[in-house]
């Protein structure tokens, strides 16, 4: 029944490759909506949908992934197109099937080559996948919508479940501790017990969030960039990580020290936290009904935990887990052991870091990479005419960086490919003319 179950979803995704042709840009967000946690726990097959053998299966981000590499590679060519990047996709591509060939040699890793070699790649992957799924300056705002949906979306859910006093399960027999989004956590702050409840798309989220408040803070309007910026912030808030917390206001400090703002942006910055306030406000009374005490205390503490972060019982078990990766790695520094290792501490929880994944040679070239997209994204918006284009550009650069160094420092350079997206159909855009046509998308109509 599995395998039959297996091959018509595989069936169906076939089917749908001329609708894709006609709509891409569904793609992208299918694949964005699958990718985060927002289905978790409904009735529906989202973890392993295709099993082509032994040690290797697709889920469903997987096959979107294949139909929108075919779709792209096919526009592309229609195109006559490079990509900007297309370079160091290639360099990196090399670099991740050398690293899984030579650890199969070395007798380094026991893993699955072709699947971990995919896992490894999908990040840029991905770059070129939306850049040849991304035809025109209205595609590209739809596509940065998409990401201000999605966040919106993730908010709402997230509050919902804060009302309800715990995770908002649809399946009760998934509701384990094997999986965190069908369970409800706590944690202990200032002497009251508060739900620890991640939103179900943090790293959308978190790129939502920069381009609604770099929007709300360059852009000609205020609404609705400053309320989906608070509502995002508001999820940061909720979410209670403390890296999170951190990588958010350097993210944020960095939009402020390196963007193009206008007169109003101080205003704005104080809208926007009173839009703050007002949705805590909101929002504390419905944590305080679930589960008592003063959830804003709470939260309060939580932040300020930051300043001694180092006297915390979890910096101790950190450092004492980059300390093993550190010895680990000594066994390979070069290439490292590839994407998918991880190190089983004393606790029995898994750990693993970039250098662990590909060492010292991948972990250069993947910064290296990062701050390229990056400076070409702050050159290319200080040479833009005002706009919302510009505004999203400052606003990125903020997300990738607050995302490296949030909770999931980045392992394959794939924060930096949201970025790449951008900074790619902008400056083709912009060296082609319709960026400031007005056929496209009335884009004309929207400076700052």
């Amino acid at each position: 029944m599995g395998r039959l179950r297996d091959a018509l979803a595989v069936i169906v995704v076939l089917l749908l490759v001329p609708l894709f042709f006609r709509w891409p840009l569904s793609l992208v967000f299918i694949y964005l909506v699958v990718s985060t946690n927002l289905l978790e726990t409904l009735p529906l097959q989202t973890k392993v949908m295709a099993r082509l053998g032994p040690g290797l299966s697709f889920t469903a981000p997987d096959l979107v992934l294949l139909v929108m590499l075919v779709v792209s590679l096919v526009r592309l060519r229609n195109r006559r197109e490079r990509p900007m990047f297309l370079g160091f996709v290639v360099l990196w591509t090399a670099y991740v099937v050398f690293q899984a060939v030579y650890g199969a040699i070395v007798g380094e890793t026991g893993l699955d080559l072709l699947t971990n070699m995919a896992q490894a790649q999908v990040g840029w992957l991905l770059y070129l996948m939306i850049v040849g799924l991304i035809d025109s300056p209205r595609d590209l705002r739809i596509y940065g919508w998409f990401f201000l949906a999605i966040m919106a979306v993730a908010v709402v859910y997230q509050v919902a479940e804060y009302a309800h006093g715990g995770r908002i399960v649809l399946v009760p027999a998934a509701a384990s501790r094997s999986n965190y989004f069908t369970f409800t956590p706590t944690l202990k702050q200032g002497g009251i017990t508060v739900p620890y409840l991640w939103s179900r798309a943090n790293e959308v989220t978190c790129v939502g969030f920069f381009l609604a408040f770099a929007a709300a803070l360059g852009g000609r309007r205020f609404f609705p960039y400053g309320v989906l910026a608070a509502a995002g912030l508001l999820s940061v808030v909720l979410t209670q990580i403390r890296q999170m917390y951190l990588g958010v206001a350097i993210g944020m400090l960095v939009v402020l020290a390196v963007g193009r703002w206008r007169a109003r942006t101080p205003v704005r910055i104080v809208a926007l936290l009173a839009v703050l306030v007002v949705a805590v406000a909101v929002v504390s009374p419905l944590v305080s009904a679930s589960f008592g005490g003063d959830p804003v205390g709470a939260w309060s503490l939580r932040v300020s935990q930051l300043v001694n972060y180092d006297a915390q019982a979890n910096f101790a078990k950190r450092l004492d887990d980059a300390r093993a990766i550190r010895e680990v790695v000594k066994g390979s520094p070069v290439f490292g052991f590839g994407w998918g290792t991880t190190y089983l501490n004393t606790r029995g929880e898994s750990a693993a870091n970039v250098f662990l994944l590909h060492g010292y040679l991948g972990t250069f070239m993947i910064l290296a990479m990062f701050v390229t997209v990056l400076a070409k994204a702050l050159r290319l918006a200080w040479r833009l005419r005002p706009s919302l284009e510009e505004a999203w550009l400052f606003g990125l650069v903020g997300a990738a960086v607050a995302l490296a160094v949030g909770p999931d420092a980045f392992a394959s350079g794939g924060f930096a490919v949201m970025v790449a997206v951008f900074v790619d159909r902008i400056s083709a855009f912009e060296a082609d003319g319709r960026l400031w046509e007005p056929s496209a998308s009335g884009l004309h109509r929207d400076p700052t």
